[in-house]
């Protein structure tokens, strides 16, 4: 049978996991004739879910199951420490026929939420990130990077997920700019930093003309190790190279690439790697021998046809879990009343 999707986003297009998990591929399959539509649709046999555990989500699988389409469940932001998160995992994975993560870390996280019954049940897949921004750029090479004395490394992200104080003093320090691209700035106070507003339309050419080096980081709790190495994956992609942390997305992304001489361990060990890219040559050599990997391996059409084969393989299950829905409109009315408790006591005091 040939798949045809629907797709429930977290978000829209301005963020980032929606924009290549849903809308990226939901645009290439439409360009390759398959059938997709964004929300829900009777005549899909594939329901994906972009890691929404809320009513909305509960009643489009509702709506999927009555349809008898196989519902992935794809999950690539984990909570594992909040209880109520927990809960939502265990109760979605009574009706779901595959789970789906953006890294290996990220689906062994998921796996331990779940039974040994439900982890037999339940088909599993690491589902690639796209190259972010492939479906917007026309001809990089037509963009012209602006010539300045000093080198600039630049780092870019969602601001709440800033990590770099000790690496941007070091940095500075040493002499080179440091740019800033995000919906806020994370550093202000700093009147050395500069900043320029994230856009989705102008993101792409914005780093291509300012930055000369990225350097990103995953260090933190084993979540934030777990996350994917979509922006390292879009940088090289757009022709900047990156000095990373020697953590597994990252160092996995290296490998493919042949560049783990520019992964750091500490702060201190970023700046003989900076030297390494001071000169132009240094730095188109780096792309030289990355880019094309990247495109191999992350390119829409490779990310999207994986996914499809994936979904070819999973059998839907024919069991009615009438024990379990019990178990899900139970937790609908349980958290029905504690917004309702919460609202109460938020009034009266």
């Amino acid at each position: 049978m040939v798949n045809s999707y629907c797709w429930l986003p977290a978000g829209n297009e301005d963020n980032a996991s929606s924009r290549l998990r849903c809308y990226y591929l939901h645009r290439y399959f439409l360009q390759n004739e398959v059938k997709s539509k964004i929300g829900f649709s009777t005549s899909a046999n594939v329901s994906i879910i972009q890691k929404r555990l809320d009513y909305r989500a509960l009643f489009f699988s509702l709506l999927s199951w009555r349809n008898k389409s196989k519902i992935i469940l794809d999950i690539d932001d984990l909570n594992p420490t909040s209880i109520d998160w927990t809960l939502r995992i265990k109760l979605f994975s009574r009706i779901v026929d595959g789970i789906s993560a953006a890294s290996d870390e990220q689906l062994k996280i998921l796996k331990e939420q779940l039974s040994e019954k439900q982890k037999k049940r339940i088909a599993f897949f690491v589902f690639e990130n796209p190259i972010d921004y492939s479906f917007d750029m026309t001809n990089s090479s037509d963009i012209q990077r602006i010539k300045d004395k000093k080198i600039a490394v630049c780092w870019f992200g969602n601001s709440g997920t800033f990590n770099l104080e000790d690496e941007v003093r070091l940095i500075l320090k040493a002499g080179y700019n440091f740019l800033v691209i995000s919906d806020k700035n994370p550093l202000e106070k700093n009147s050395n930093i500069s900043f320029i507003s994230w856009n989705r339309s102008n993101f792409a050419m914005e780093l291509i003309k300012n930055a000369d080096i990225c350097i990103l980081s995953h260090y933190g709790s084993n979540v934030f190790l777990a996350k994917s190495a979509n922006k390292m994956i879009a940088s090289i992609f757009l022709g900047v190279p990156v000095v990373a942390s020697k953590t597994p997305s990252y160092t996995k992304i290296a490998k493919l690439c042949g560049v783990e001489n520019f992964l750091y361990d500490t702060p201190q060990s970023i700046l003989p790697i900076l030297k390494k890219l001071q000169d132009d040559s240094a730095r188109n050599s780096y792309i030289m021998s990355s880019r094309s990997s990247i495109i191999v391996k992350f390119s829409v059409s490779s990310v999207s046809e994986a996914l499809n084969n994936w979904v070819k393989s999973i059998k839907k299950s024919t069991e009615i879990f009438i024990f379990n829905w019990s178990l899900i409109l139970i937790y609908i009315c349980f958290r029905f009343i504690y917004i309702k408790f919460l609202s109460f006591f938020g009034k009266k005091y």
